[in-house]
């Protein structure tokens, strides 16, 4: 059996299951509120047990997103662990330009790969940018929620445009998910058909040395365990 290392622990596991369910759940149930007019849209609407079943479970969905989010946040500031993934996970000098020198491996312009550390530059993007995502999304549909009580607090053109913000930034973290994350993580060759790390939480040292070649001359060299 091929020596594996630690990649997230289980608390890690169930955090990534939770934000993914919530954000799924979300996003379906908005999408089918926003397309309400057409087939499929009334139909999304029809599985999710009519328009007060559909708010019912996106509100539940939003309020679970949130919770999870609260944890992480906690998680990075105050558990070791948290913090050095946090601290990993800070763009770095010469990140950008490992960037671009992907691009130019992906189109065969170069022969070599950028060597990552423990988090590659696009998978960094994608942190920060479910950060934000999240954050936009927590604080534009907690006004939403409030309805008609929003306008006596805040002026009704802010309002409207707190629900363009909210439907087109839950549209943009559904469109990411749906194809950069789900390619780069599962469906890209030597991923497909899945990368199981987010349920064993452990990669292979061969797939960490091909991926992540900075970190592992560290866990080589006796910086981090491997079993």
């Amino acid at each position: 059996m091929p020596a594996t290392v630690l990649r997230f622990t289980v608390s890690e596991r169930v955090q990534h299951v939770i934000l993914a369910l919530s954000l799924i759940t979300l996003a379906l149930t908005g999408l089918s509120l926003r397309y309400h007019d057409t087939y499929w849209g009334r139909f999304m609407i029809e599985l999710e047990g009519g328009l007060e079943g559909r708010g019912l479970i996106h509100r539940i969905s939003a309020v679970v997103l949130i919770a999870v989010s609260i944890y992480h946040y906690g998680y990075t500031l105050i558990s070791r662990r948290g913090q050095e993934l946090f601290q990993a996970m800070l763009p770095r000098k010469g990140d950008l330009g490992k960037g671009f020198q992907s691009f130019r491996y992906d189109l065969g312009k170069t022969a070599a790969p950028p060597e990552w550390d423990r988090f590659t530059y696009f998978q960094k993007v994608q942190y920060f940018g479910v950060i934000l995502g999240v954050i936009s999304l927590s604080v534009t549909g907690l006004i939403l929620w409030m309805g008609p009580q929003a306008v006596a607090i805040a002026p009704k053109w802010l309002v409207d445009l707190t629900l363009v913000i909210h439907g087109y930034e839950g549209l943009l973290i559904f469109i990411i998910l749906l194809f950069w994350h789900l390619y780069n993580v599962h469906l890209a060759p030597g991923n497909f058909p899945m990368n199981m790390s987010w349920i064993t939480g452990r990669i292979t040292m061969d797939e960490l040395k091909e991926k992540h070649p900075a970190e592992y001359r560290r866990v080589s060299s006796g910086g981090e365990n491997a079993a």
